[in-house]
C-alpha cells in the first residue's frame, strides 16, 4: 500500500537538474504537501525569506554554491525545519560530514529512483527526528534556565543568610558584652541601668528579627496568622510613636503623625500586626533619611461602591529614594536594593515583603506610590478597620500625646592587661563601639575611635602607629576589607584584627588573605576577646 507523508506540509526542494526535480516531485506526488522549488542558492535564500518550511530537500552541488550554505542558513533562520540532503555523489564520508552539519538524513538519487517508498519514509523519519531534537533542545534550554534561576535564588538566599548572620550577631555582641560587664566591676546605679537598657534594646531587636524569620517561613508555607480583636487605635499609635520618635531623634529628624479628618477611637484588627507593619515601614523611612522629616498621614477613605472604609497610612520621607529599575526588588524575599544599602543601613531585607503579606491578611494592601532618587519616597498602607460606628470617630487626635523619653549610656572599667597600649577601634555601630572601648579601657588601653575605614586610614596617617587595630568589616563609606588592604599597601605592619558578625569559614579565610592577622567573631567571649588582642600585641613586641 502506498504510504504518504502528512498532509499540509510545506517542503522546499533545492535542485538544479530538471530531471531529478521531476523524479523527486513524482515520488512525493498526491501526498497533500505544498512543494516549492529552487534551483540556486540565491533563489533558495530569497524563498526562505518569504516562506517557512517543515522539510527541506537540498542538493549539494548547485550552480552558484554548495548545499551546505542553505543548511547553515536554515539552521539560523528556521531551526525547526527538518533537513534532508539529496545527492548523486555516493560518498559515505561526505554523508557523515553533512549529518554533522545538522541534516537529519542523507539520500542518494539512485535509491530514490529505484525505491518508491524511500523518500516518503525519509521525510516522515526526518520530521520525527527533528521533533525529538527540538524537544531535546527545548528541554536543555528549560534545564539551563532552571539552573540559572536556581543559582540566582541560591545566591540571593546565601547572601541573605550571610546578612542575617550579621544582623543576629551584632546585637548579640552588645547583649553578651554588657551582661558580662554587669557583675565584673563596681557600677553606679545609672551605669547599671544603662547596661540593662542596652541589653533590653538589643534583645528586643533580636526577638523581632526571629519573629520576622518565622513569619517568612509561614508566608512561604502559605499561612499568615493574625488575631483580630477590638483595640484602641489611639493607644496603639501612641506606643508606636514613642518607639519611633526616639529613632528619629537619634537621626536628627522630625517625626510627624498627621491626622486628617475623623479617626476611629477603636478598630477591629490585629494590634500586634499593625504595629509590626508600621514599625517596619516608618522605621525604614527613618533609617534611609539623613536629613529632614518623616511624616505619617493617617485618614479614613470611603471605598467607592461599598459601605466600608479603609484606614490609610501614607508614610513619606525626605530620604535617599529608590531608582525606578530597582523598585521590583523591594517586595522580594532575600533581596535588598544593593549590598551598599545593606552595609550603610543594615537590616535583614525581610521587612517589606512581610509587611505586604501581613497587610493583605488584615484586609488591606501595601505599595510604594512615589519615589524619586535623592528626594524621598511614599508608601501607602491600607488596613480594614472593621465596622465603624459614627460615634466612635474622633477629631481631636494630637501628636503632643505621643512624646517619648530616652536615656544615654556611660561605662567605666579598670584593669591592667593592656596598660599603656594604644589601640585603634574601627566600628560603625555605636553600641559595639561603646562596649569594645569600655572593655579595652577597662584593661588600661588608650583607645582611639574610627567610624569607618576611611577615618581609620586618616587617623593612622596623622597619629602614627598603634599597637593593634580592631577592624570591623562591614561599615559605610569604606569597609574593613578595603581599609585593611589600603593600610597594608601603605606599609602598615602592626597587627590588624578583623571583627565580624559573619561566622563563616570563607569569611575568616578571606580576611587573612587581605592582610588581617586574626578574626574575632561577634558575639565574642570576653576572655577570648582579651586573649586574642593581648596575644597579638605581645607577638608584635618580639
Amino acid at each position: 500500500m502506498h504510504q504518504t507523508v502528512s498532509e499540509g506540509l510545506n517542503i522546499l526542494l533545492v535542485e538544479d537538474d530538471d530531471i531529478d526535480s521531476r523524479m523527486i516531485g513524482e515520488r512525493l506526488y498526491s501526498t497533500g504537501f505544498k512543494l516549492v522549488y529552487a534551483t540556486t542558492c540565491k533563489q533558495a535564500h530569497e524563498i526562505i525569506k518569504q516562506h517557512s518550511f517543515d522539510v527541506a530537500l537540498i542538493d549539494m552541488q548547485l550552480p552558484d554554491g554548495h548545499g551546505t550554505q542553505i543548511i547553515s542558513h536554515l539552521k539560523d533562520v528556521q531551526p525547526e525545519t527538518a533537513l534532508i540532503v539529496v545527492t548523486g555523489d555516493e560518498n559515505e564520508n561526505k554523508a557523515i560530514t553533512t549529518l554533522q552539519l545538522g541534516a537529519q538524513d542523507y539520500l542518494y538519487k539512485s535509491r530514490i529512483s529505484s525505491e518508491e517508498e524511500l523518500l516518503h519514509r525519509a521525510v516522515r523519519y526526518a520530521l520525527e527526528r527533528k521533533r525529538l531534537e527540538n524537544e531535546l533542545i527545548s528541554a536543555r534550554c528549560d534545564a539551563e534556565q532552571a539552573r540559572k534561576e536556581s543559582e540566582k535564588s541560591n545566591a540571593a538566599k546565601s547572601n541573605f543568610l550571610a546578612n542575617l548572620s550579621h544582623e543576629i550577631r551584632t546585637p548579640l555582641t552588645s547583649i553578651i558584652g554588657f551582661a558580662e560587664l554587669l557583675p565584673s566591676v563596681d557600677h553606679s546605679k545609672k551605669d547599671k541601668s544603662d547596661c540593662i537598657n542596652t541589653i533590653i534594646k538589643n534583645a528586643k531587636y533580636l526577638k523581632n528579627l526571629i519573629h520576622d524569620i518565622l513569619d517568612l517561613s509561614s508566608i512561604e508555607a502559605g499561612k499568615v496568622e493574625v488575631e483580630l480583636k477590638e483595640f484602641s487605635l489611639s493607644d496603639e499609635l501612641a506606643q508606636i510613636f514613642m518607639l519611633l520618635n526616639k529613632r528619629a531623634e537619634d537621626n536628627h529628624l522630625r517625626l510627624y503623625f498627621d491626622f486628617i479628618g475623623p479617626i476611629p477611637e477603636k478598630i477591629y484588627s490585629d494590634p500586634v500586626r499593625l504595629r509590626q507593619i508600621l514599625m517596619n515601614i516608618v522605621g525604614n523611612a527613618i533609617k534611609f533619611t539623613h536629613e529632614g522629616s518623616v511624616t505619617v498621614k493617617i485618614f479614613l477613605e470611603e471605598m467607592e461602591g461599598v459601605k466600608y472604609y479603609d484606614l490609610v497610612f501614607d508614610i513619606t520621607d525626605s530620604g535617599i529614594g529608590i531608582a525606578g529599575d530597582r523598585r521590583d526588588l523591594l517586595f522580594k524575599p532575600f533581596s535588598q536594593i544593593d549590598n551598599g544599602t545593606r552595609k550603610r543601613h543594615g537590616g535583614s531585607g525581610l521587612g517589606l515583603i512581610l509587611s505586604r503579606h501581613i497587610s493583605t491578611a488584615l484586609g488591606g494592601s501595601l505599595k510604594m506610590i512615589w519615589s524619586e532618587l535623592g528626594k524621598g519616597s511614599t508608601f501607602e498602607l491600607r488596613v480594614n478597620p472593621g465596622y465603624l460606628h459614627p460615634n466612635s470617630l474622633r477629631y481631636d487626635f494630637n501628636q503632643s500625646d505621643f512624646l517619648a523619653k530616652s536615656a544615654g549610656q556611660n561605662f567605666k572599667f579598670r584593669g591592667n592587661l593592656l596598660k599603656n597600649r594604644s589601640i585603634l577601634l574601627v566600628e560603625d555601630t555605636e553600641d559595639i563601639r561603646t562596649l569594645n572601648k569600655t572593655l579595652l579601657e577597662a584593661e588600661g588601653a588608650d583607645v582611639d575611635i574610627a567610624r569607618n575605614g576611611k577615618e581609620a586610614i586618616e587617623i593612622v596617617g596623622s597619629n602614627g602607629g598603634f599597637d593593634i587595630i580592631l577592624m570591623d568589616l562591614h561599615m559605610p563609606i569604606m569597609d574593613g576589607y578595603e581599609a585593611t588592604q589600603a593600610l597594608r599597601s601603605n606599609g602598615y605592619e602592626a597587627p590588624i584584627i578583623a571583627v565580624t558578625a559573619r561566622a563563616l569559614k570563607q569569611e575568616v579565610e578571606k580576611v587573612i588573605e587581605i592582610g588581617c592577622d586574626d578574626c574575632i567573631t561577634k558575639p565574642f567571649n570576653l576572655e577570648n576577646f582579651y586573649q586574642i588582642v593581648h596575644r597579638h600585641i605581645r607577638a608584635s613586641d618580639l
